[in-house]
């Protein structure tokens, strides 16, 4: 009578573990998000950086360099 309990009980720990690590469509959806955002906002850095490299006397530079650093900062 124990024998069949103690199998019954191993298999549903063993399904309820092997389902932890799968994630789910709406998680996999979010961190491809995350993603795409980071890289959003490193391209926008690296464009602010070569925009103030290439105009350094405009009146924006300073604006531009800032952004860049607050940009490359929050990764």
């Amino acid at each position: 009578m124990l024998k069949p309990l103690t199998i019954f009980a191993a298999v549903c720990a063993t399904l309820f573990f092997a389902g932890c690590g799968e994630k789910t469509a709406a998680q996999k959806e979010d961190e491809k998000r995350l993603e795409i955002r980071e890289a959003k906002k490193q391209l926008a850095a690296k464009n602010y950086k070569l925009l103030a490299e290439k105009f350094p006397n405009h009146e924006h530079a300073g604006e531009a360099h800032q952004k860049a650093a607050e940009l490359s900062a929050k990764k």
